[in-house]
Formats: structure tokens, C-alpha cells, sequence
């Protein structure tokens, strides 16, 4: 089973307040938090409960919970490479791109032909994949004062670095179960509606009215 995560600001009586959203191809939820953290996560109470897959964007709060199977959006990733490219000019991150692509089509491909990749074609990726990451990693080596301390200050490259090596299995998940989807879209896609709201109606007076707007919203979305 798969459930997809995903949360924006939501501005209540010129407070920021976080709308979180949890969907699955049938059912969408809504719940208006104080924060983005665990313990506004546990208070929703789906995701302590759900033994799943679950689809988000890296976010520390939901990586805290153990009870799932974490897999993240790969167009969350491809923004951040796509800065670090033209801005930074990072060569590996543009590899890393056009991987991403690469691997999407066949992903695509495969699930028309209902064909599972076999354990050596997924070794093959996996090993294209680390292949780029070592080469990310002589671009943007530690510093000697980096390794002296024991929480260094790290550029953007080298936290994104971090990510892709600690989170390798889980980012290419995709290829190996084909019903994971590549991106969080159908997270991101019901908060749309909720910001156009805010945007032209302003902020929430009140925690109670929001919350009772989210649970409409809930029952309305697909």
C-alpha cells in the first residue's frame, strides 16, 4: 500500500500554521497543525499506525518513523540538482539528472510491458548511480576543518550528498516495485486548491474554521 505525504504554511489570524495532507489513490486527508514536527505528525495519527510505503520529500519529521517503508519524490531532488548545476556548476548533479530521466522512461516502459527488472539490471542502475555520487564527492571533498569537528558546517552539495548515499535504497525503490510512483504529485496536487483560497480570501480567522475547512476539503478531494 502506498500513502503519499506532503504539507504547506497555512496562515491562521496572521499566524503560520502547517496544512498536512496524507493520500492514497482513493482517499485524500487533511489536518491543520501548529508545525511541520513529529509530534504534529503523531497528533493526525495516521502515519504511527501505517506500515506501508510512504512517498514525501525528505522531511526529517516523517524519516523519524520506522513503522513504514520511506520512498521520496524524485522532482523534489531534480530542482535541488538542477540549481546546484547552473548555479554552482556541478557536473555530477547534471549526470544525476539526466539519470533520473533515464531510469523514469524505463521504469515507464516496464510497467506497460508489466516486466519487473531483474536483480543484475537493478544492480547495473544502482551501480550508475554511485558512480556518480563518488564523483560528487571528489568535486566537493571535506575540508580539513570540516573533519576536525565533529557536526561540520556543509555546503548544499555535500548535504545533498549525504541524502543520496544515506537514502540510496529508498530513492530507487521505484525500479524495484514499478507501482511506486516517481514524484509526490498527488500529495502536492490537493494543496493547490488550498492555497488558491488563502490567496484570495486571505488567512484563516480562526484554528477551528480552518480545521473544519480542511475537513470539508478532505471529503471533496478525490
Amino acid at each position: 500500500m502506498l500513502a503519499e505525504a506532503d504539507e504547506t504554511s497555512l496562515p491562521i489570524n496572521q499566524v503560520t500554521h502547517w496544512l498536512h495532507v496524507l493520500c492514497t489513490p482513493l482517499l485524500t486527508f487533511f489536518s491543520v497543525q501548529l508545525a511541520r514536527s513529529k509530534e504534529a505528525i503523531q497528533a493526525i495519527g495516521i502515519i504511527p499506525r501505517f506500515a506501508g510505503w510512504l512517498m514525501h520529500d525528505f522531511l526529517s519529521s516523517y524519516l523519524s518513523f520506522e513503522n513504514c517503508l520511506h520512498t521520496f519524490c524524485k522532482g523534489h531532488l531534480m530542482r535541488e540538482l538542477v540549481f546546484l548545476f547552473e548555479e554552482h556548476h556541478q557536473k555530477w548533479a547534471n549526470d544525476l539528472y539526466d539519470l533520473f530521466l533515464e531510469v523514469l522512461q524505463c521504469a515507464k516502459a516496464r510497467k506497460a510491458l508489466d516486466a519487473p527488472l531483474s536483480q543484475g539490471e537493478l544492480d547495473r542502475w544502482q551501480e550508475r548511480y554511485w558512480k556518480i555520487l563518488r564523483a560528487g564527492r571528489r568535486a566537493n571533498p571535506l575540508t580539513a576543518e570540516q573533519r576536525a569537528k565533529k557536526r561540520p558546517k556543509q555546503s548544499k552539495e555535500q548535504n545533498l550528498l549525504d541524502r543520496l548515499e544515506g537514502h540510496d535504497l529508498c530513492i530507487l525503490a521505484f525500479l524495484a516495485d514499478l507501482q511506486l510512483p516517481f514524484t509526490n504529485n498527488e500529495a502536492e496536487r490537493p494543496l493547490r486548491m488550498m492555497k488558491v483560497r488563502v490567496k484570495v480570501s486571505g488567512w484563516f480567522r480562526t484554528l477551528i474554521g480552518a480545521r473544519r475547512h480542511a475537513r470539508i476539503r478532505s471529503y471533496h478531494s478525490p
